[in-house]
């Protein structure tokens, strides 16, 4: 080996590691995996030290938990006012909330499940364009998404 070689110093990473990290940024993707993908990213969020990987973790985190909080109410709704069941001609269920205060929740409840569809819908576009976002340095709130988990407090410096 010739000496050029061996004094060398190594050439360091690229210094926009130090700035965010490569799970700070496929955060977002991985929050789309089904049924681990969301408990991956709270484990993330749960370990990481780093302000920026913490922050879009906490991102992906309440933007299911905003999905979350519309599906719920909109399954009760639609349990408690929906319209009797009925099997073979023979009515088997009836609306807890009879009449038209029944059929307002039943309402309520439809407009509430078509926005989780359209969320859902919504999702995988919006993964994609936080990761991008995130490549390029920021951490991108999804929209519409409620904060119910805060940041990081270094992230907010």
């Amino acid at each position: 080996m010739s000496a050029n070689t061996e004094n060398s110093k190594p050439t360091p990473g690229p210094s926009v590691l130090n700035e965010r990290t490569i799970t700070g940024v496929f955060v977002h993707l991985i929050g789309l995996l089904p049924i681990i993908g969301l408990p991956i990213v709270g484990l993330i969020s749960f370990v990481s030290s780093h302000p920026f990987t913490r922050t879009n973790a906490l991102n992906v985190i309440n933007w299911y938990l905003s999905v979350l909080v519309v599906t719920v109410p909109g399954f009760v709704c639609i349990l408690l006012g929906g319209e009797p069941t009925n099997q073979a001609g023979e009515v088997i269920g009836n609306p807890i909330i009879p009449g038209p205060i029944g059929t307002a929740f039943a309402i309520v409840g439809v407009v509430l499940l078509l926005l989780t569809v359209a969320a859902s819908f919504s999702t995988p576009f919006l993964a994609v364009y936080a990761t991008y976002k995130a490549i390029r340095g920021s951490a991108m709130e999804y929209p519409f998404a409620r904060r119910f988990l805060g940041t990081h407090p270094e992230a907010e410096a």
